[in-house]
């Protein structure tokens, strides 16, 4: 029995990744410590250039972080391309020229790897132009752009396929070859505590509701979108709780905040929650979450996570 114990414990530690990498999307510019090493850009389509996207590399690049590129497609809303018809006239090559644009301008900075988190949180019908209720269309527009980045061979991108992680999430997706790592969000509000408690729930609960999309298709896991609204208090409590939480999801390589009061152009019901922090839990987290223990730059850190789980 005893080598049973010894055997189970070395085989669930070869399944553990070498850690959870820290990221944050943060307009203040709160998070400044090297321990972040992704760094979340959400960046809107334009139909004539490429400006938001460059300058999200560039800073990106400047910081030494791995970008993670949130792309939103939205409808431009001009010579019949509407928000009802955007994945149609997506695969009816109506926004080519732009989609090409987007991969063009990723493909310059090779051998930087690029986090690719295209039109997010699907199953959320009606939230987007992208989320609707025809599942088969998302599927095919997502293909349709995978495919025009193989096209141009893009190769510095990392396929991040990231619902909200809602139960309906499962009927989009993709496929196994247009998918590097799972994504979704995870926010805790007493609002929406799954067992209806009205208090806040914890980033483990929160996890366990959604980490079967992990076991779904074996594939690592990154927390795009991460927040908490409370008090100042039971806010650093609960990064604290989450920190020492990390260890018991193997497949997750990537946990990134979202610092900001919730935007006024995705509207809920429940308001504007705040889930951004205060100087002091930034440095919290920073100076708790666990540290990069090889001497691996942080793309090799990555790619070594990732193959872990190919």
């Amino acid at each position: 029995m005893i080598l049973i114990l010894i055997a189970s414990f070395w085989l669930f530690s070869l399944s553990k990744p070498s850690r959870t990498l820290l990221g944050a999307y943060d307009p203040a510019k709160l998070f400044q410590d090297p321990s972040v090493v992704l760094e979340h850009h959400f960046v809107t389509w334009r139909p004539d250039n490429a400006s938001e996207l460059v300058a999200a590399l560039q800073e990106s690049r400047t910081n030494h972080r791995i970008p993670m590129i949130t792309l939103e497609p939205w409808a431009w809303n001009v010579q019949g391309m509407e928000r009802s018809t955007l994945l149609q006239d997506i695969l009816k090559g109506r926004y080519n020229d732009t989609i090409d644009r987007v991969f063009r301008t990723i493909k310059v900075v090779t051998p930087q790897q690029v986090i690719f988190r295209w039109a997010h949180e699907m199953e959320i019908v009606g939230q987007y132009p992208w989320s609707v209720e025809d599942s088969k269309l998302y599927i095919a527009a997502y293909r349709y752009v995978y495919q025009r980045s193989q096209q141009l061979r893009v190769n510095n991108l990392i396929w991040l396929w990231s619902p909200a992680g809602n139960k309906s999430s499962i009927n989009y997706w993709p496929g196994a070859d247009v998918v590097d790592c799972v994504g979704f969000s995870i926010y805790a509000t007493p609002e929406w505590n799954p067992d209806g408690s009205g208090e806040l729930p914890s980033f483990k609960q929160l996890m366990q509701q959604k980490y079967y999309l992990a076991d779904q298709w074996q594939k690592p896991i990154i927390v795009a979108e991460v927040g908490v609204n409370a008090g100042s208090h039971k806010k650093q409590l609960w990064l604290s709780e989450a920190i020492h939480e990390l260890s018991q999801f193997p497949k997750l390589i990537g946990w990134v905040y979202f610092n900001q009061i919730q935007p006024k152009i995705v509207p809920l019901q429940i308001g504007q929650p705040d889930w951004s922090l205060q100087p002091e839990q930034v440095n919290y987290l920073e100076r708790n979450w666990p540290r990069l223990k090889t001497k691996a730059s942080i793309q090799e850190e990555l790619q070594d996570l990732l193959i872990h789980w190919r």
